[in-house]
């Protein structure tokens, strides 16, 4: 609880310190790891991020029906470059959600990179064009 207090205040070391005791346990929960990505792509960095994926994938594979962590996976893996990863990751979270407009709008972002003649034609909800982007604040993901 500390943990993701001093997350929603940005206090990102204590955040980190206090959300790493909850994977030292016996037994570390999805929402353990996927807390702890959420510090670890706050904090940015090359090495946060390829650790907060593979925090990710723990969330997932303990609980594949945790949505946000397979989003969050998917983006981060964007963000890493690792557009095929990526997509699987966004597709997983709109199989749980499939009217969520940052997976959606992310899905088709990716879509237009890995092939941009296809724009208008692509798999993907086209109505997204008309949504109004996530707010973005600091980091990858901050709440």
């Amino acid at each position: 609880m500390l943990g993701i207090m001093a997350l929603r205040n940005q206090q990102l070391d204590l955040a980190e310190e206090k959300l790493k005791l909850a994977l030292d346990g016996r037994s570390p929960t999805a929402t353990a790891h996927h807390n702890y990505a959420m510090v670890l792509l706050n904090k940015g960095g090359t090495d946060n991020l390829e650790l907060a994926i593979s925090h990710l994938k723990s969330a997932v594979k303990l609980e594949p029906g945790l949505m946000q962590g397979h989003e969050m996976m998917g983006m981060a893996l964007a963000e890493a470059g690792r557009s095929q990863e990526a997509v699987a990751a966004l597709s997983a979270a709109l199989k749980l959600d499939p009217r969520n407009p940052n997976v959606l709008a992310k899905l088709q972002d990716l879509t237009r990179q890995s092939n941009p003649e296809s724009v208008g034609s692509n798999s993907v909800d086209n109505s997204v064009e008309s949504s109004p982007p996530a707010e973005k604040k600091s980091g990858l993901y901050a709440e």
